[in-house]
């Protein structure tokens, strides 16, 4: 009887550890470490002539992929992709140790929500948008006509300005998004002399009270911002309609901009003038967008950029008998240009390793790893920062996205 090579293809799209175990003596085997393309390009009957048999032997070997421990994050806790609360206290926080290169974008069940779908609203209902204000004549456009002028936007990470650590940082997401630049809405208006900024406002037909947020959502931009940012009304969410929560059917999105700033179920769009009074959903959040004090008037109101940030989402932990091996593995995002270095520290900000980083956009985020050998055991707060001075980054220099983790060995 004739005993053939054995190819044996591991498909591997993520660096992995590879761990062995004896098995019945069958016969030679060629292991390949390939892709999951390459993979399907192999005939299971054609002969393969450039897979050379190795020598045989005794005893073959059965492969496992052995998949990394993560190590939590000390004084974190979930649960994530999980509805909680109702109305203006809704929230669902996302995963984000889950990101890898395969999962840079939020899926829609799992993107987070600041508020939930207003109850004094009918879905089914009919919508239309009003654009009006400081105009000769207001329109009004069906649903319908707003969705003939949608368009690909691209992919845009989100973040709740209220973002924090008890919850593993979880209200920021990432999706791929269509919509209205809301400059094209404007072009069809015809603006009076004294109209110098735009007051975009959606439902927020909450029936209960809230323990902490405000009713009234509305947001003010004058045309400079809009042409910063390229403000557009979304309509779909990673190919979707909006789901309710997360504005259906028309919400504002201001990329690099704080979520707050992000009106969800729009139903109007006006030119107002310049001294117009900052909305209460503004005043509201002036803390949280890092305004000077509580700005009484729109004008007065800094842009809530999300300056340049970046974390840890991750810590690997693999254990074999030659040791145990750690990386770390990021997120960097927000800013106006792409960073390319960044600076981590695991004492809280004593002592910094620079990084390398290949970021190439600032509308999501980017991943980043980092090996790590930690001398003993014991508690690490890791923090990050950008190796360029002149970087806008009040966040990181807080250090307001610290993590810790606690080693039990190493």
């Amino acid at each position: 009887m004739t005993v053939r090579p054995l190819l044996v293809a591991v498909v591997a799209p993520v660096p992995v550890a590879v761990a062995v175990t004896p098995a019945v003596p069958v016969a030679p085997v060629v292991a390949l470490l390939v892709a999951p393309r390459a993979l399907a390009a192999v005939s299971p009957v054609a002969p393969v002539v450039a897979v050379v048999p190795v020598v045989p032997v005794v005893a073959a070997r059965r492969v496992h992929l052995v998949a990394p421990e993560v190590v939590p994050f000390a004084d974190e806790a979930g649960p994530f992709g999980v509805s909680e609360g109702a109305g203006l206290d809704g929230r669902l926080y996302t995963d984000l140790s889950r990101l890898d290169d395969r999962h840079l974008v939020t899926g829609n069940d799992e993107f987070y929500v600041r508020t939930r779908y207003p109850d004094g609203l009918d879905p089914g209902a009919s919508w239309s948008l009003t654009l009006g204000g400081l105009v000769s004549v207001s329109l009004r456009l069906s649903l319908d006509e707003v969705l003939a002028m949608e368009g690909g936007q691209g992919v845009h990470l989100l973040e709740c300005s209220g973002n924090f650590r008890a919850r593993g940082f979880g209200l920021m997401s990432a999706a791929v998004w269509d919509g209205v630049p809301l400059v094209d809405l404007l072009a069809l208006t015809q603006p009076l002399p004294g109209a110098a900024r735009v007051l975009i406002t959606g439902s927020d037909a909450h029936s209960r009270p809230s323990s902490g947020s405000t009713t009234g959502a509305a947001w003010i931009v004058s045309p400079e911002q809009l042409a910063q940012t390229g403000s557009f009304i979304a309509t779909r969410m990673n190919g979707a309609p909006l789901p309710l929560d997360h504005g259906y059917p028309l919400r504002l999105f201001n990329p690099g901009w704080y979520g707050c700033s992000s009106i969800k179920w729009v139903q109007s769009i006006e030119w107002v003038a310049d001294d117009v009074a900052s909305t209460s959903q503004m005043i509201e959040f002036s803390g949280r967008t890092h305004q000077q004090g509580t700005p009484a008037l729109a004008r007065d109101y800094a842009s809530p950029e999300i300056q340049q940030s970046a974390m840890p989402i991750r810590i690997e932990r693999r254990r074999s008998a030659s040791g145990t091996c750690h990386r770390v593995v990021g997120i960097v995002w927000g800013g106006r240009e792409p960073v390319q270095t960044l600076g981590v520290s695991f004492d809280g900000g004593e002592r910094f390793e620079a990084l390398a980083v290949s970021v190439s956009q600032n509308r999501t985020w980017s991943l980043w790893e980092l090996p790590w050998s930690p001398a003993a055991p014991g508690r690490y707060d890791i923090v990050c920062r950008v190796e360029a001075p002149e970087v806008p980054m009040r966040r990181l220099s807080s250090p307001y996205y610290r993590r810790s983790v606690v080693l039990d060995s190493v």
